[in-house]
């Protein structure tokens, strides 16, 4: 477990329970991020990790208990912390593509090609002047090497180059969280560590995230790791005491029904 009372804190989870439809998915989370801290959340499949993501973000309601963003010192409830809060996921990014675009697939028909959208028409959806781009936002776009695919369509884009976009998308938001939902998903070893370094630089960069992510593709500068099973908290580590050797002995233990003393 940890203990890091020397910073202020950037969001809570006070006794949260979050319902998805008519499913109650998440119970009774307890759960502070300080301002200094990136999480890592983990867990099996089902275990209501992209639903608390979600959460977050705004997308389903707190049923009980709340969430609170802390911002100068001054809590607040989930409608002021939202729009700081960018979520980074392949649903959510597909979802949107195809609103603003109208039509959209993860490969097309080559005579389809040409009804896809360009890159900077996604990445400049907020209204950006493309030939008179501030300085902050080309450190980002060198920074995540989008500037030479603006000019590309998505459906040109490999794996790895379209979490790129994505990641592209979210920052020139400027948000004050940023959450990326198993951003791994279909990428190769080589991908996987580009994106990691990635990541990396990102952070190092002043920004702060939470990352859904196995265990062992989880980036140098996480520094604390959430475990959730069967949507509740089944423990908060510093990275450095997070064993994924114990991780793993929980989950067959899970699925034996058998129990583990937490360590």
């Amino acid at each position: 477990m940890y203990n890091n009372p020397s910073h202020s804190p950037l969001l809570s989870l006070q006794n949260v329970t979050v319902r998805k439809f008519d499913q109650l998915v998440l119970t009774s989370l307890n759960w502070t991020i300080q301002s200094n801290e990136n999480w890592a959340i983990v867990g099996p499949n089902g275990a209501g990790k992209t639903v608390l993501a979600e959460a977050i973000a705004g997308k389903w309601p707190v049923v009980e208990g709340q969430i609170v963003c802390y911002r100068n010192e001054s809590p607040s409830q989930t409608d002021y912390y939202k729009p700081t809060v960018e979520l980074v996921s392949q649903e959510m990014w597909t979802r949107w593509v195809r609103k603003s675009a109208g039509y959209y697939q993860q490969r097309f028909n080559a005579s389809d090609a040409e009804r896809a959208p360009f890159v900077w028409e996604i990445v400049f959806s907020t209204g950006e002047d493309m030939a008179n781009l501030s300085r902050e936002v080309k450190t980002t776009l060198t920074l995540l090497g989008v500037e030479p695919l603006l000019n590309r369509r998505l459906v040109k884009l490999s794996n790895g180059e379209s979490k790129r976009v994505q990641l592209a998308y979210a920052l020139l938001r400027r948000p004050t969280l940023l959450i990326l939902d198993n951003p791994f998903a279909g990428l190769d070893v080589a991908a996987r560590e580009i994106l990691r370094k990635l990541i990396d630089q990102i952070v190092q960069n002043g920004f702060r995230i939470i990352l859904i992510a196995d265990p062992a593709d989880l980036p140098s500068t996480i520094t604390h790791v959430l475990h959730l099973e069967r949507g509740e908290i089944v423990g908060q580590y510093d990275k450095s005491n997070f064993s994924i050797n114990h991780f793993n002995e929980v989950q067959a233990c899970d699925r034996s029904s058998c129990r583990i003393r937490p360590r």
